[in-house]
């Protein structure tokens, strides 16, 4: 029976392993990495020994470039749930803002008839306090992000190497937070500017920590790339060698070594071609088709600075031209939701924790617990609704979905999922996969560090802010994770209203 060998060029045109456009979710990356049923080549149509042999080398070979999978984030066009045009929605968001229409006519006509004037302007002046050195610290933070480019840069032009690089880019990160940390705690500060700059600080090191990982990431990608294309050309010269001429003579006979070896080096090549197509596709951009490492510009990190989003891409999906009333519309409802937001702490907020002295826990809290829920929903609002669309809108930056329909959530890892996309993203990227992919840890080992880095952001803001430490937040938060275990059994699958 004749062995037919492919055309390389026909295979290649087949779905390759690591395809560059699929993202990677938490439950695939594992699999795709240790599963290799999911990755059984067809390559050629042979008898049943040869095909054996040629899928026990596509399995060596997927082990030994596994580690070139990506962990590129999905972006498309796609807008906010709230924002959408046809959104079921529309009745109830309509309502919501009728209905807070109302409750600011109330809380208006209640401050001028208790103390008479419409608006106690005491949360303004906790925000004003000391707004000139916050403005120049905020403008010092921003700017020192390009160190980034710097770093990124000299490996480009050859001045360091991508290790020392990647060394380097450690030690700043890690000395540019906790300096700025450091400074942002001797400030005589409020605990809105505190609150503010930590924040920012800590979004700004999720940006940096996303340039320089996915840069030298594709200088480690280009040099893989570089060592398959010298290894398909000497697996293709072996090709030509008067031994596997010899080879070739024996395929009418029985398979002997020769001809299994001659197999071998087929399968390699195609698969090899397959994986350096995928590693070229990811070497340049999607949308813009910017070729890396032509990428690392200053205008480049500029626009990653001002997209809304924490992982760094070579390009993302736009839309076709700035729509300024649509950029203005947003700047209105941030004034709007932000004005609403001081009333609600000004009249219901600030009081209350003035008198807490004269009051018992449990009175505090009943009291307190629905000006928090407004200012919850107002804060939400005002950030992933107004401030990320306007500057998505500002960048022409196409994919909105900043935030899902966490309202629906019935668990914890639901709700972890879709109420902050941009930070979910940046953990699942930077440390679920990493972790995996690097550390080689088990998912449940990936998904404790995950909820441990986030923990641990939380708690340091709460900590700038009050000053002091106290773990509550830490431990409510790594408290989710038996409680996530406990929603994926099989009693509450079948009672979601419970969670």
């Amino acid at each position: 029976m004749p062995n037919t060998v492919p055309d390389p060029t026909s295979v290649r045109r087949r779905k390759p392993f690591l395809t560059p456009s699929t993202g990677v979710s938490s439950d695939s990356d594992a699999d795709t990495i240790s599963n290799s049923d999911s990755i059984k080549p067809k390559l050629v149509t042979v008898n049943a020994a040869a095909t054996k042999l040629q899928l026990h080398e596509s399995k060596k070979l997927h082990s030994y470039h596994k580690r070139v999978h990506s962990r590129r984030t999905q972006f498309s066009a796609r807008v906010s749930p709230l924002s959408e045009p046809n959104t079921s929605l529309r009745g109830f968001i309509t309502f919501f803002w009728m209905g807070i229409g109302w409750y600011s006519v109330f809380t208006l006509h209640r401050s001028f008839m208790e103390n008479g004037e419409f608006v106690r302007p005491q949360f303004l002046k906790l925000l004003g306090h000391d707004a000139q050195t916050l403005a120049i610290a905020d403008a010092v933070l921003v700017l020192s992000c390009g160190t980034c480019v710097l770093i990124q840069g000299a490996v480009k032009h050859g001045f360091v190497g991508r290790r020392v690089a990647s060394i380097g880019g450690h030690v700043w990160l890690v000395g540019w937070f906790v300096g700025f940390m450091m400074w942002i705690l001797r400030k005589d500060w409020r605990w809105t500017q505190t609150g503010y700059l930590t924040l920012h600080c800590i979004a700004m090191l999720m940006k940096q920590h996303s340039y320089l990982a996915s840069n030298s990431e594709l200088f480690w990608k280009r040099d893989v790339l570089s060592g398959m294309v010298d290894e398909i050309r000497e697996l293709e010269e072996s090709k030509d060698s008067p031994v596997s001429s010899n080879a070739s003579t024996l395929r009418r006979g029985s398979l002997s070594s020769l001809e299994t070896d001659d197999l071998t080096v087929e399968a390699k090549v195609v698969l090899l071609k397959a994986e350096a197509d995928s590693i070229k596709a990811e070497l340049k951009g999607k949308w813009n088709g910017v070729e890396f490492p032509n990428n690392i510009t200053v205008a480049n990190f500029v626009d990653y600075m001002l997209v809304p989003t924490l992982v760094y891409e070579l390009s993302y999906p736009r839309t076709e031209k700035f729509n300024p009333s649509a950029f203005l519309e947003r700047v209105g409802y941030t004034f709007i939701s932000f004005f609403l937001l001081c009333t609600t702490v000004d009249q219901y907020i600030l009081p209350i924790l003035h008198e807490t002295h004269k009051m018992d826990f449990f009175t505090t809290v009943i009291y307190l617990i629905m000006p928090f829920m407004v200012c919850f929903m107002m804060i939400f609002f005002i950030v992933f609704e107004c401030i990320c669309n306007a500057f998505a809108e500002l960048t022409c930056f196409a994919d909105r979905e900043f935030y899902q329909d966490w309202w629906n959530s019935s668990t914890f890892d639901e709700y972890a999922r879709r109420w902050n996309k941009p930070v979910h993203e940046f953990l699942l990227r930077h440390v679920y996969l990493e972790s995996i992919s690097t550390l080689h840890s088990s998912k449940q080992n990936a998904t404790l560090l995950t909820f441990f880095v986030s923990s641990v952001f939380h708690e340091l803001a709460i900590t700038m802010i009050g000053k002091r430490v106290r773990p509550w937040l830490f431990g409510f938060q790594m408290f989710q994770i038996p409680l996530i275990w406990l929603a994926r059994l099989e009693f509450m699958k079948r009672r979601r209203w419970f969670g």
